[in-house]
């Protein structure tokens, strides 16, 4: 999978998706997951954030499969 830039296209709303945000002005870009809400607003645990802030997005990658080693 690769990011996919805000400004070529969004997620469909309501979503989880990660996301690369700026954080700080001069930071780096972080990934956390998210999604948008109806109102157009990023939700990540507890926040609102601004659709400026996040520069990418992809889908979410399948979880591992879990190995059980029966001893």
């Amino acid at each position: 999978m690769e990011w996919i830039s805000t400004a070529d296209r969004m997620p469909p709303m309501r979503e989880r998706v990660l996301i690369a945000r700026v954080y700080e002005a001069d930071g780096p870009l972080i990934v956390e997951q998210s999604y948008r809400s109806q109102e157009g607003w990023w939700k990540v645990f507890g926040t609102n954030l601004r659709d400026k802030s996040v520069k990418y997005w992809m889908p979410m990658p399948e979880p591992p499969e879990e190995v059980r080693n029966e001893s």
